[in-house]
């Protein structure tokens, strides 16, 4: 029973630091386009997402302690969602903030030509008399709804997932972080005590 936690316990270990590893890669990135002055929009959000629901599957399938920071465990709870998003993003094509700025904006465009198109059709109802006629208006602005009804569902998500994305990777950062001071204790000791024998200036 030990050697199974054990290996359990080692492929947990594995399988954290390669989703780390990728974690690194995409902070580094970040920070040189920050150096070059790129915009933000070119932060990956597919790739955080990916690399947050390894983290948290891992904290579901082995132990909670495999992700260091409470605020990453409390995550735990949005594992579905995590899901969803991440499926929705690959799906879509979506990789960027860019990516998802430009859905937006087209998905906003639709409805917008879509409520145009439904309000002309509510005022021919309005004023038409002719029963037929009537009866084919209404079912105009009904099919028009039923457009406009699953285009509001993808901007909300769109919105929420975009909302996120820069939350998802202040906790890797946090994640991150917590994981160098476990690692290198002394080293941030000794700056410290060197620091504060440093004379004022």
């Amino acid at each position: 029973m030990e050697t199974m936690a054990s290996g359990s316990t080692s492929m947990a270990k594995s399988r954290r630091f390669r989703a780390t590893v990728h974690c690194r890669a995409i902070l580094l990135s970040i920070r040189s386009t920050r150096y070059c002055r790129v915009s933000s929009a070119t932060i990956l959000a597919d790739a955080i997402f990916s690399i947050i629901l390894a983290l948290v599957e891992l904290a579901a399938h082995y132990t909670r302690e495999v992700i260091l920071s409470a605020e990453l465990r409390h995550e735990l709870k949005n594992i579905a969602q995590f899901h969803a998003d991440y499926r929705f993003l690959k799906d879509n094509g979506l990789h960027s903030v860019a990516d998802l700025d430009k859905d937006i904006q087209q998905t906003e465009e639709s409805i917008s030509i879509l409520e145009q198109q439904r309000s002309k059709a509510r005022n021919r109802v309005r004023h038409e008399t002719d029963p037929q006629v009537l009866a084919d208006n209404r079912s105009e602005r009904a099919a028009i709804t039923d457009q406009i009804k699953p285009l509001r569902q993808r901007l909300k998500r769109l919105h929420g997932i975009h909302k996120d994305t820069p939350r998802l990777l202040n906790l890797l950062k946090t994640e991150l972080r917590a994981e160098y001071e476990i690692k290198h204790p002394v080293k941030d000791k000794q700056k410290l005590r060197v620091r504060s024998y440093e004379p004022e200036r």
